[in-house]
């Protein structure tokens, strides 16, 4: 996958991210992309080695929610479980 590609995966994932965060916290899109910004799911998402952007919405979703109401050992767990 080219990289420009890999750009328009990322930005199709935190659109639906965003609208996520919108509906689960009934926030405006700005506060909540403002809000998924801060999180180590975006940051994770936005680096195209990690390769997030292929998973499906619903397991960035989760990495979401989890992250929010558990925190990051809990997220980390999540997307890199022990063997």
């Amino acid at each position: 996958m080219t990289d420009a590609k890999a750009h328009v995966a990322i930005g199709n994932k935190v659109v639906s991210l965003t609208r996520h965060v919108m509906t689960r916290e009934n926030l405006s899109q700005d506060v909540a992309y403002s809000r998924l910004m801060g999180t180590d799911t975006f940051k994770l998402l936005s680096d195209p080695e990690t390769r997030m952007f292929l998973e499906d919405d619903d397991y960035l979703f989760q990495c979401y929610d989890i992250e929010s109401l558990q925190g990051l050992d809990a997220l980390y767990a999540f997307v890199k479980p022990d063997p």
